[in-house]
């Protein structure tokens, strides 16, 4: 369905809550957190170089695959997010909302155009989601600028970032094209033959 602005589905029968999944808390540790995480479609999460495990999804019933995740500024969690549009915090990332059981600030959910991308704001006291279609979703103290949905766009929109200066973000389609929301625009790789589809944007640190 295409639920209303600023509502969500409430309907969790038989899928796992957001805020029931058992969260762990990650142990600080006594020098500069290095490393990355991956997270596979099932929900599995790998820590990298010497940061701590919080949690995963992969024990979890989930109606359909994680697609997404992000880091909190600490490093000492994150939020992963599947393509039904639930998200999932663990350590010290809380839990905003997502197009299930929260409110947003952006358009109505579009039918049949699965998330793709989820970006944390600078501070980490909220995230945005993107859907195929460039909708875009704000919660917590995101700052929604518009999005592409139900715009014509050159291809299937695939990631989003954030701006770590204006708060604004970014979303970039599998063709390359990128469009702006209150963050400069630095152009496109769109008028290029591209070798392969474009799959992921990530933006440059402060």
């Amino acid at each position: 369905p295409a639920w209303p602005e600023g509502r969500a589905n409430a309907d969790r029968t038989g899928i796992a809550d957001p805020l029931s999944v058992k969260r762990t808390r990650c142990a600080r540790s006594s020098h500069k957190d290095v490393g990355y995480r991956l997270a596979t479609s099932d929900g599995s999460v790998f820590d990298l170089g010497n940061l701590s495990y919080c949690g995963g999804l992969n024990t979890t019933v989930l109606p359909s695959d994680v697609v997404s995740m992000t880091t909190t500024p600490s490093g000492d969690g994150y939020w992963l997010l599947i393509a039904d549009g639930s998200v999932y915090a663990f350590g010290d990332a809380k839990w905003y909302g997502d197009l299930r059981g929260g409110a947003w600030r952006g358009g109505p959910v579009p039918p049949g155009s699965p998330v793709v991308g989820i970006a944390a704001t600078p501070d980490g006291k909220g995230y945005f989601v993107v859907a195929a279609n460039g909708s875009v979703y704000a919660f917590g103290d995101a700052k929604y600028s518009g999005s592409r949905g139900g715009l014509w766009i050159d291809g299937a929109v695939v990631g989003i970032a954030v701006d770590p200066t204006t708060g604004g973000y970014w979303v970039v389609t599998s063709r390359g094209a990128v469009y702006a929301e209150d963050a400069p625009d630095y152009g496109s790789p769109a008028t290029h033959h591209l070798p392969s589809p474009i799959v992921a944007m990530a933006a440059a640190p402060h």
